[in-house]
């Protein structure tokens, strides 16, 4: 009857095949909520140390009663080593239950995770579609009349070819002008800027119309104009450049064509040392085009789109002949408002005042029997000084 129970383990090779069990356990735990499980891992650790303890105690008994041949208290040995063996049983189910939960808890926060990663991905995606229609959009003009080089030239054409550029002109001079704003360190270079006018609307026409000035040729009395016809002699550029949604890739597929040179000369001509210093803290851009290089920033990118426009206009002007070629007019400094071929920057002037001309902000033009207004910025006359 003795034999029946001598296949039972020896205590301590049990307590070695648990303690490797519950460290491959633990081992195979994936390592999350770290400060949540500490408390159940140390009272589960405390019942299989009190199980182990009492499975040790209740084994002795076992021995002993054999010693002594005791049948009851052999049998009472028998049943607590089964009660504690159930025991430890239970605490590995327990054990494996809580493994179970945290591998579906680490599938949950890998799915969440994933979630996270596709809603960025959607966002990202949807910003760079919104980008990209805002280019379609800025180049449809170009792909809708501006294909070719031989087509028509029209009023009409030379009108959407002049609302596109006074568009992109505006556009920049509002970079120009922010970025001098918030990245200027130049206490001085601000309050040359704030002399100008007393308000940012004010600061914001100075801008524009001092890159309008800029982006047209100035003849020999100060005046705006296009330049003559021979700046512009091969005609198939038009096609090459316009074949390009982004222009700056026709810039880089072709750097030493009239367009670049044109993007150049304008670019250092607009933005001076200074202005490029106070908004970068260097002249690496303005290194750059001085080589001919045209980088790839935001800043430049947003230049060439503007130059693109204006280089359209130069061009389109500049192959037609002499007598129908648009005639540019600016209006004088303190000259009288005029209705009829002039235009008010602020939309709060009133008319019925008398008012004079501060500075022209946009060229007018004539063309044809057609006239397009100046823009300019006016002042009351009692305003004037």
């Amino acid at each position: 009857m003795y034999e029946i129970f001598r296949p039972i383990i020896p205590f301590l090779d049990l307590y070695k095949s648990l303690n490797r069990m519950n460290s491959n356990s633990r081992n195979s735990t994936p390592k999350l909520s770290r400060m949540n499980q500490r408390e159940e891992s140390l009272s589960q650790h405390s019942s299989i140390l009190e199980s182990l303890s009492s499975l040790r105690m209740h084994c002795i008994q076992f021995q002993q009663a054999q010693l002594d041949s005791n049948l009851a208290c052999l049998k009472s040995a028998v049943d607590a080593i089964i009660t504690q063996f159930e025991e430890l049983s239970h605490l590995e189910s327990s054990s494996s239950l809580i493994t179970a939960y945290e591998l579906l808890l680490e599938a949950m926060k890998k799915e969440y995770n994933a979630f996270g990663l596709k809603l960025k991905l959607k966002q990202l995606v949807g910003a760079n579609n919104a980008m990209e229609d805002e280019i379609r959009k800025s180049f449809s003009l170009a792909e809708d009349v501006l294909f070719s080089s031989d087509q028509d030239f029209t009023p009409e054409l030379f009108l959407n070819i002049h609302q596109a550029t006074v568009s992109f002109i505006r556009d920049f001079s509002v970079i120009l002008f922010e970025s001098l704003k918030t990245s200027t360190t130049d206490a001085h270079f601000i309050i040359r800027c704030k002399a100008i006018c007393n308000t940012d609307h004010k600061n914001m026409l100075c801008f524009e119309a001092y890159v309008t000035r800029k982006m047209y040729i100035l003849d020999q009395n100060g005046h705006m104009e296009f330049p003559h016809p021979r700046f512009f002699t091969k005609e198939k550029d038009i096609d090459t450049i316009l074949k390009f949604a982004d222009p700056l890739d026709a810039l880089a597929n072709y750097p030493d064509s009239e367009f670049s040179g044109f993007c150049r000369i304008k670019y250092l001509s607009i933005v001076h040392p200074a202005i490029e210093f106070n908004i970068f803290g260097n002249l690496h851009l303005r290194d750059s085009v001085g080589k001919w290089i045209h980088p790839r920033t935001h800043f430049y990118a947003s230049f060439v789109k503007m130059a693109t426009w204006v280089w359209i206009s130069h061009v389109m002007s500049a192959l037609l002949p002499s007598r129908d070629r648009p005639v540019m007019f600016q209006a004088k400094k303190g000259a009288r408002y005029v209705g009829d071929h002039m235009e008010a920057a602020s939309l709060s002037f009133d008319k019925q005042h008398p008012a004079k001309v501060a500075f022209t902000v946009t060229p007018g033009f004539k063309i044809g029997a057609g006239l397009i207004k100046c823009k300019v910025h006016v002042v009351r006359t009692k305003e004037e000084n």
